[in-house]
């Protein structure tokens, strides 16, 4: 079987980049196994460009499992599908993803400080080259919801505050299902974070700055299993990264906020609430050397396609219905969804906290379906079957009891009289 991957992860490599493929097998001899990758659209599409081979490799399998990088002839536009050669099982053989422009996060970065091609900034422009990230620079002045449509994060690095028509353009935003990112710093206005931005948005709360007292802080894992920190340390506690950190602003989480990183016991570095991810300390290294150091790029990248993953793709499962916000900037009669085969969705409005949403009904098809307001493309959805559904091992009584034993089962043996 093909598990899921975030939203695909792309590669800068020869010719069209790479896709990073996991193949998982249930009760397969260890060997090697062929996986291609087709670009274009599914077959069944009816006036789109048909699917196409662009890359195949050989993925290892080891205990169960293995990952390689296909090298890729192209980046697929729009979507693309993974898939093993045919066996008895084919259904599991597929797994389709956004990719290309629809697969790219789409990132506005609005800054603080002045000068040009600050550390974030580079990163950014990394991972734009890498297929990563598309990257717009934001002014504060004319941040409305035009500036705003299409973003699926924007980054707040080091910003004293935002003009009145700004902030309501942003926190419409992000009731609209947009994700914004704010990194703190010595130019940040506690005023304007802690009495205007942060309760608009969240429940985090915002207290003095902190000065490590001439020692030096250390960004430690505190949420094993985050994927923002995929590849980084595994247990709690342990450090992120090498880096000194010696001047931080203190947050006080709220009853949803989630706490990733600590620079002490008492002490978030990194936050998560809902669509808002808070940095207690700068990106430009005015209070740290984190810009020096190896994991500034991946973290960062990684943390924006994390907390910006729920509007920028979707890898949803049989019967799952697609929600979204609708995006600031368009209009609900004017977005569409349409099923792999070109078929038009029904989608309901709604109102939930204050923004429209728009809700389908349960999608059947694997595959990628379409998001477009009028003819313009949006972005790609994918449908794929659960991983586990391609283990056939039949369950014992007692795994059964265990797995279902919420609804106090009751196993009958072979033989037992109805």
């Amino acid at each position: 079987s093909l598990p899921s991957r975030p939203a695909g992860t792309w590669f800068a490599a020869a010719g069209g980049g790479a896709a990073e493929v996991t193949v998982r097998s249930y009760g397969a001899a260890p060997g090697e196994i062929a996986v291609g990758v087709r670009g274009g659209s599914d077959a069944r599409e009816v006036g789109r460009e048909p699917a196409h081979e662009i890359g195949r490799a050989f993925v290892t399998l080891g205990t169960g499992e293995g990952t390689a990088l296909i090298p890729l002839a192209e980046i697929p536009v729009g979507g693309g599908e993974a898939f093993l050669p045919d066996d008895a099982l084919d259904a599991d053989n597929h797994r389709w993803f956004a990719a290309g422009p629809a697969g790219r996060t789409q990132i506005g970065l609005l800054e603080g400080a002045t000068q040009a091609g600050s550390p974030l900034s580079l990163a950014l422009a990394a991972g734009q080259e890498a297929g990563q990230v598309d990257y717009r620079r934001l002014e504060g002045s004319s941040l409305t919801p035009g500036a705003l449509s299409g973003l699926d994060a924007v980054v707040l690095s080091d910003v004293p505050e935002l003009p009145e028509g700004a902030l309501s353009a942003l926190v419409d935003y992000a009731k609209g299902g947009g994700s914004v990112l704010v990194v703190l710093g010595p130019r940040s206005r506690p005023a304007f974070y802690g009495q205007k931005l942060f309760p608009a948005l969240s429940g985090v709360g915002l207290g003095a700055e902190r000065d490590a007292g001439g020692g030096q802080w250390t960004l430690r894992l505190a949420a094993p299993g985050h994927p923002a920190f995929e590849g980084f340390a595994a247990r709690a506690g342990e450090p992120l990264t090498q880096a000194a950190f010696h001047h931080a602003w203190t947050l006080r989480p709220g009853p949803t906020t989630r706490v990733l990183a600590r620079f002490a016991t008492d002490l978030p570095a990194l936050v998560e609430d809902g669509r808002l991810m808070v940095f207690a300390s700068d990106a430009d290294g005015a209070w740290n050397d984190f810009p020096t150091r190896g994991a500034f790029l991946p973290l960062w990248l990684q943390a924006l396609r994390t907390l910006a993953h729920g509007s920028a793709g979707e890898d949803l499962k049989p019967g799952d219905r697609f929600a979204a916000p609708v995006p600031v900037g368009e209009r609900a009669p004017d977005l569409r969804l349409t099923d792999p085969h070109g078929r038009p969705v029904e989608l309901r409005q709604t109102l939930a906290e204050g923004a429209r949403r728009l809700v389908s009904a349960p999608l059947t098809e694997l595959g990628l379906y379409h998001v477009a307001a009028g003819a313009r493309p949006l972005r790609e959805v994918a449908v794929n079957l659960d991983p586990r559904e391609s283990d056939l091992a039949r369950l014992t009584s007692a795994d059964a009891k265990q797995r279902w034993a919420a609804y106090q089962p009751i196993v009958l043996e072979g033989g037992v009289d109805l």
